[in-house]
């Protein structure tokens, strides 16, 4: 699988797999992964939109749109037919700084098949990286590094044999960073940021908590759902 190195809105940089890096109308859509797994045989994947060589957050359009290219990608493969997606060299978004993602997960034996039969191409481009000052960064205070972004809340998105994602999932939102007004500089000494920072932290962490309980919730009773579906259309279990 192609590699490349991105960075995070501190700029520390890391390297992922490339899964698809793609056209979706007026954007750019990248796919890559760090290769973790749960025990259920699910991959964490990252999804980030660049428009102008800059990651934007996807709406919930967007994500639709997102979810429904994986599913036409991974059926075209499996079935044989040229793809429909138009791929892009994925060597344009070498080092980009990546402020905006969505995390998911996705079925181990899937991702051969989304990532399968990608355009080759001979020449990689100078890379269109736009740089941006640190006072207009907007990202997730946990994606700092790969083993803090695993930390993440994630989508639990499902495929099953027709490859239909199911369950609409929990949006996962990323706190703003605003820039602060200018202040006098006894102003700014008087303020504890480290205190204010530590209780949005807490707090952040139990959000975080409780929105992944009530995700695996929604996954139990979706595989239940299934099976009773199943059952009572006369199919098997197995």
């Amino acid at each position: 699988m192609e590699k490349i190195t991105i960075l995070n809105p501190h700029r520390d940089s890391f390297e992922v797999d490339v899964l698809r890096y793609f056209v979706m109308g007026d954007a750019k859509i990248l796919l890559y992964t760090l290769n973790e797994s749960d025990g259920d045989g699910n991959v964490r994947l990252y999804v980030t939109k660049i428009v102008d060589g800059l990651t934007q957050t996807l709406t919930d359009e967007e994500w639709t749109l997102v979810k429904a290219s994986i599913r036409t990608i991974v059926a075209e493969n499996r079935e044989g037919k040229p793809l429909t997606v138009r791929d892009l060299n994925y060597k344009e978004v070498e080092g980009i700084v990546v402020e905006h993602l969505k995390v998911f997960k996705l079925a181990g034996e899937v991702l051969e098949d989304l990532a399968a039969n990608k355009t080759k191409y001979e020449a990689a481009p100078a890379p269109s990286v736009i740089p941006v000052s640190p006072v207009d960064v907007v990202y997730s205070p946990s994606y700092i590094n790969p083993q803090v972004a695993s930390k993440q809340p994630e989508e639990l998105s499902s495929v099953n044999s027709e490859l239909n994602v199911v369950q609409p999932e929990p949006q996962v939102v990323s706190p703003k960073v605003m820039s602060q007004p200018e202040m006098p500089s006894t102003q700014v000494a008087s303020i504890d940021y480290k205190a204010m920072y530590e209780e949005v932290e807490k707090e952040k962490k139990k959000l975080e908590e409780e929105i992944l309980d009530l995700q695996n919730q929604t996954l139990s009773y979706q595989l239940k759902y299934d099976q009773i579906k199943k059952i009572l259309e006369g199919q098997s279990l197995e």
